[in-house]
């Protein structure tokens, strides 16, 4: 049996009514084929032709930017497709925050990374082979609070704090620390997210007016920092 391809003849003899015959790599597109059986003393020979295509399949790692809430416990997720139809079990590496993490494809072909870190602009990259693909995730603060210019003669000075809804839900009994003139203070959100400092004049009695001093408040992670400046 002979079979052309383009042009180029192979031949391998016939045991038992078959051969296989092995053809060199083909490149990606149509080519001619054609089937030659020499025949024998009990069969005719037979030519058969035909065009057949040989397609490589298109693979793309593709992903979108993100912008989410810190603690809303959202995810990173790019996804892996062969000619647009998902590759499931896969294993991509996904980078961010100065880790690599190793993801397995789920049946819709995508990979994720939950997000902890604390709010800022992060680029994330993920690889599976040779292809990459590097994207934003931007983790926004929760916490609210303000830049205040409180008397310096007060007995004690307030400081509001609210965390912001997240997935439409208010983060109460929440701990939030300040962090105000070498001090830390601890207080728990209210039903609606809401907690306010009492700062007591000893500590900020030496301080000078019209002079910024900042203050810090953290939430888990996420951070936001403000400013105080007394006036008289």
């Amino acid at each position: 049996m002979t079979v052309i391809v383009d042009g180029v003849a192979y031949s391998e003899a016939l045991v038992n009514g078959s051969a296989t015959v092995k053809i060199p790599k083909l490149s990606e597109g149509f080519h001619n084929i054609t089937v030659i059986y020499s025949g024998d003393s009990k069969y005719s020979s037979i030519i058969e032709s035909k065009v057949v295509e040989k397609h490589v399949p298109v693979i793309k790692l593709t992903g979108s930017n993100l912008s989410m809430l810190y603690s809303s416990g959202k995810s990173f997720k790019v996804r892996l497709t062969s000619d647009g139809k998902p590759l499931s079990g896969k294993t991509v590496k996904i980078t961010a925050n100065g880790k690599t993490y190793v993801r397995k494809t789920d049946k819709n072909g995508y990979a994720s990374l939950k997000i902890t870190f604390p709010s800022k602009r992060y680029i994330v990259k993920a690889t599976y082979g040779n292809l990459k693909v590097s994207k934003a995730v931007i983790v926004k603060t929760v916490i609210s609070a303000k830049n205040i210019s409180p008397k310096k003669s007060a007995k004690s000075i307030k400081i509001k704090v609210t965390l912001k809804k997240v997935n439409k839900k208010y983060l109460k009994n929440k701990k939030v620390y300040l962090k105000f003139n070498k001090k830390t203070f601890k207080a728990k959100t209210n039903k609606k997210g809401v907690v306010t400092f009492t700062i007591k004049k000893n500590v900020y009695s030496k301080l000078k007016v019209g002079k910024k001093y900042a203050y810090q408040v953290i939430y888990i992670k996420d951070k936001v920092t403000k400013s105080i400046k007394f006036k008289k």
